[in-house]
């Protein structure tokens, strides 16, 4: 049983570190060509100070909730083998005691 549970956090482990590191990378990357493509524009006139500040903080904001949903579906992922256990536990059969004393009824 703890062969199999080492394996398990083992198996989740690389499963994360990899699901974690890949859209963190693409995330910081877009960011960037993202600011860049805006400081151009500045640096240029096409667009000014203000519109800087709104873009910048959009992209900031729209980055955190893409972040949220990436890591609202890693907690579902890895919650599910702990889901399995506690369902397959809760279907057990049996585990009711059936006492043998009958009720008094007044």
């Amino acid at each position: 049983m703890a062969k199999e549970l080492s394996e398990m956090y083992k198996g989740l482990g690389k499963m994360f570190s990899i699901g974690n590191g890949i859209p963190s990378l693409v995330s910081n990357i877009t960011i960037g060509a993202i600011y860049l493509y805006v400081g151009w524009k500045a640096i240029i006139g096409a667009i000014t100070i203000g519109e800087i500040v709104q873009y910048t903080a959009t992209i900031a904001i729209l980055f955190e909730g893409v972040n949220n949903i990436i890591t609202a579906i890693s907690s579902a992922v890895a919650n599910k083998v702990y889901f399995n256990q506690l369902f397959g536990f809760l279907e057990l059969e049996g585990g009711k005691y059936m006492g043998s004393i009958p009720m008094e009824k007044n």
